[in-house]
């Protein structure tokens, strides 16, 4: 793991450097480095994206991949660094007993159900966000990791990025005084859609255009703020509203190819998340308005506004879904909850879900009790 090295351009620099202490600790202590196992369920474009990323990580093994089209489970079996078994049935993946832990890179739809299957075998989970579709499937995976001694780290790798978790400490600290509101934007600029052949390959290579398996933008690209949000705020929203259209790619898709969302937090504080398909000049922004200043961010940079002035934060450190890899194994070698741990995303989830059945009903959709208190 690289030594992170923080810099900021302002007088704010011993708000900034007071939380760089925590990094050494884990560059300089004597870890026993042992060797984990894992096996990889979905081998799509995220799950080989994650396999290039676990190839860097020393004394971490792919002694399995798991996928149920042949040609994808084969190229990730080229690309391991060692020989995994080969899987097209993932029970028979978590009934192999080399294996600690499992990367869960499926449609939204399955990963409930598998990280529950995982946990039942005594595996470690890695699942990529969100971490469970529909209220039944969260209430089942709530459940299920009661009274367990397994560790369960949700893709939400923000949490694990450097940047964010600086900012989050700045503001904390109170950079920007009071926070006011909140803007997100999170747009794809470009079209999910997957050339097929095959007819009957359409709705397992295009699963993020219904509505059966996919939770469509807000699952896929709003959920990561959502949860960062979450994080800053130490809170879940009260109730959200929003919109939703098909108005961009007229090829009879289910879920929405342009979305707005308002979730309410406590304190009558509004977040906005739209997210687009269409062309956009902005890619990815957040961005934290407070009674002092405005602090915003993309996905490498985050600046601070102030009395008309402009601080660039500067943080130097591992990819952000390498460094989430690093965060899971540590916590495995650890026994400690991860940072980005089935608690917190179990209350991303059930914010994904009330911003998804807001787009479906056309109504605003209020917290549900009972489940992430």
């Amino acid at each position: 793991m690289k030594r992170r090295q923080f810099a900021i351009r302002s007088g704010l620099a011993s708000l900034a450097l007071t939380t760089s202490n925590f990094s050494l600790g884990a560059v300089l202590r004597n870890r026993p480095n042992p060797i984990c196992n894992i096996g990889i369920i979905g081998t799509g474009v995220r799950g080989t994206e994650m396999i290039s990323y676990i190839n860097q990580i020393p004394y971490f093994n792919i002694t399995a991949c798991c996928d149920i089209i042949p040609s994808r489970l084969e190229n990730a079996l080229q690309l391991c660094n060692n020989t995994p078994t080969a899987h097209k049935d993932y029970r028979n993946l978590l009934s192999q007993k080399n294996i600690d832990a499992v990367l869960i890179a499926t449609p939204f739809n399955s990963h409930s159900k598998i990280t529950i299957d995982a946990i039942n075998k005594g595996k470690h989970v890695y699942c990529e966000s969100t971490l469970a579709k529909g209220y039944h499937g969260i209430s089942n995976l709530s459940k299920s990791i009661k009274n367990i001694n397994i560790i369960v780290q949700a893709g939400h790798q923000y949490r694990s990025f450097s940047l964010y978790s600086q900012v989050k400490d700045l503001i904390l600290k109170g950079a920007i005084g009071k926070i006011n509101a909140i803007d997100c934007v999170s747009n794809i600029n470009g079209n999910w859609r997957i050339p097929v052949k095959d007819f009957r390959l359409e709705k397992l290579i295009n699963w993020r255009m219904y509505r059966e398996f996919s939770g469509g933008l807000v699952a896929e690209m709003c959920a990561h703020q959502v949860d960062y949000i979450n994080w800053i705020l130490d809170a879940v929203p009260k109730k959200v509203e929003g919109k939703g259209a098909n108005d961009y790619f007229m090829d009879n898709r289910e879920i929405f190819d342009n979305i707005i969302l308002q979730y309410t937090y406590p304190d009558n504080l509004s977040a906005n998340f739209v997210s687009k398909t269409s062309s956009e000049p902005t890619f990815f922004e957040i961005k934290i308005i407070g009674s002092m200043g405005t602090i915003n961010l993309d996905l490498e940079n985050a600046w601070i506004e102030t009395n008309g002035q402009k601080t660039i934060i500067e943080v130097i450190e591992e990819n952000p879904s390498k460094q989430a890899l690093i965060n899971f194994k540590e916590s495995i070698e650890d026994k400690k909850s991860p940072i980005s741990n089935v608690q917190s995303a179990i209350k991303t989830a059930i914010a994904v879900q009330m911003g998804i059945d807001t787009l479906l009903h056309n109504k605003a959709i209020y917290w549900k009790t009972g489940l992430g208190d």
